[in-house]
């Protein structure tokens, strides 16, 4: 595998808004973007640096709020990936996510069941 680069992890939170009102107004993050339709939010510092997501746990997000943070690992092809971690017996979880024309997205867990999420930018 040969990841690109990593800047973006991840945190499942139970509800939007309140993730939303405690990063921004507690903790000072500024809102990139938001998707209510998605579960999903984007901030980042003040200053910059790598971005901090915000998912909604849901049908599409097994993961606990709570749990940990999901360390995104940008690849130039997803399918390509996922056929060699499969032959290597690596434990993918559920199906190839897409947002149309923004990201694809597939969950997988390392050996003590971390989270990781592999994507492809389209």
């Amino acid at each position: 595998m040969s990841i690109k680069k990593t800047d973006l992890s991840w945190l499942s939170v139970t509800n939007l808004e309140k993730a939303l009102h405690f990063y921004k107004e507690t903790l000072g993050f500024k809102e990139l973007s938001v998707s209510k339709e998605h579960g999903w939010a984007e901030l980042q510092g003040a200053d910059g640096g790598a971005v901090v997501g915000l998912a909604v746990k849901g049908e599409d997000n097994p993961i606990q709020p709570g749990a940990n943070a999901c360390i995104t690992l940008t690849v130039d092809s997803i399918e390509s990936e996922i056929v060699r971690l499969k032959e290597r017996k690596v434990r993918l979880v559920g199906t190839i996510q897409t947002v149309p024309g923004h990201v694809k997205m597939q969950l997988l867990q390392d050996l003590d069941g971390n989270y990781l999420q592999l994507v492809e930018v389209l």
